[in-house]
């Protein structure tokens, strides 16, 4: 079986798809050679991967669209792969009918959040994602939450539909705070992990940390990891506001070993978004045994389970009175850590690729009943 995979999304900064894709590409590249992964640009990181990149183009929204649609159809067809794997939300209008297709969805924010999304991300969306279900042989879904959302808006997918949950690698233990002081990290601190966009609420969370006493900012700091997204409040002027250089460290978007050592020596992951299809940071979290602080909503209860502190996102109230409860509560966050190894461990990297290459198997059989 000739599997080809649209690995566009590795050109740019790792989100949570970007970084599932990478995983997943990595354990399947590990046991089937026959696996081809177009991209638009050349990629340098990424040597254990085969890469197509017959055709390069320069970046851009329109290019890459152009590339995606009426490029990739052609590779795939002269390639003779038999099964092509989509694993954001999107099929190129162009394949071939003799071609097997497998959809990888993460979440429905354009449906359940769409005022969390730019125009543009919210249009595409709008406009591939209903051929792609309706075209898909088999669709991935990443939690059961996600595929709630996807049932009560398209029900007659539900024969098409599998959940497979995403993996978390056991990380190497770093022992020291080097990696924390080099950011200016003094204190113990809360963590935030995640693209700094409005779905996942840094505003409140942010607004929840300055209602804390001056006591507990003194001792712990807010540490927020992710690159610049959209529409954000401006937190470095709320930061100089209300003179909390000392206490709010913003840090960007950063490798994934130092991330791995700030996991490791943080108190407890604060990730009260609005809406996750998955939520990868929370299993981060829970893989070296740090508490979650996260939403009651979506499917943030689903991956945390019995290691996480539940808050209602919309309540900046709430959210403090969750950070209170976790800052001031050591068998609270001792409990917690407890669980989080547990929960974790539920979870690999290598049997998402094995159930994605078993899915892969059934729609290649099941198009090939279609087509007789």
């Amino acid at each position: 079986m000739k599997i080809g995979v649209d690995a566009s999304l590795l050109h740019y900064p790792m989100t949570g798809i970007g970084r599932s894709l990478v995983e997943l590409g990595k354990n399947l590249s590990l046991n089937n050679s026959n696996i081809i992964f177009y991209t638009p640009r050349p990629l340098i990181k990424f040597d254990y991967l085969n890469i197509s990149t017959n055709f390069f183009l320069p970046k851009g929204k329109f290019f890459d669209l152009m590339w995606f649609h009426f490029l990739l159809p052609f590779y795939i067809k002269r390639d003779g792969i038999d099964v092509f794997w989509a694993p954001s939300h999107r099929l190129p209008f162009l394949l071939p009918e003799s071609l097997a297709t497998v959809l990888t969805i993460h979440d429905l924010v354009w449906i359940t959040q769409p005022q969390t999304m730019k125009f543009f991300g919210w249009l595409l969306e709008k406009m591939h994602m209903p051929y792609s279900l309706f075209h898909a042989h088999k669709i991935m879904l990443v939690s059961n939450s996600t595929k709630h959302d996807l049932l009560n808006e398209y029900p007659d997918t539900k024969h098409k539909l599998t959940v497979i949950p995403l993996g978390v690698n056991t990380p190497k233990f770093i022992s020291n705070l080097a990696v924390a002081k080099r950011f200016g990290i003094s204190n113990e601190y809360i963590l935030f992990v995640g693209t700094l966009e409005p779905r996942k609420n840094l505003y409140r969370l942010v607004e929840a940390y300055l209602r804390l006493s001056s006591e507990l900012k003194s001792k712990y700091n807010l540490v927020i990891v992710g690159r610049n997204g959209w529409g954000n409040f401006d937190l470095d002027n709320l930061i100089k506001l209300n003179n909390l250089s000392e206490n709010v460290k913003r840090l960007g978007y950063i490798s994934d070993e130092d991330l791995t050592s700030l996991y490791q020596h943080a108190i407890f992951l604060a990730m009260p978004s609005l809406s996750e299809g998955f939520g990868l940071p929370i299993l981060e979290a829970m893989s070296v045994g740090i508490p979650v602080l996260t939403s009651n909503c979506s499917s943030m209860p689903e991956i945390a389970g019995d290691a996480a502190l539940l808050v209602d996102p919309l309540s900046i109230d709430s959210i403090q009175g969750g950070l209170e409860r976790l800052l001031t509560d050591p068998q609270l966050r001792i409990s917690l850590s407890a669980n989080a190894h547990k929960n974790a461990m539920k979870y690999s990297w290598d049997k998402c690729a094995s159930d994605l290459m078993n899915l892969f198997e059934e729609a290649v059989t099941s198009h090939k009943i279609k087509k007789l």
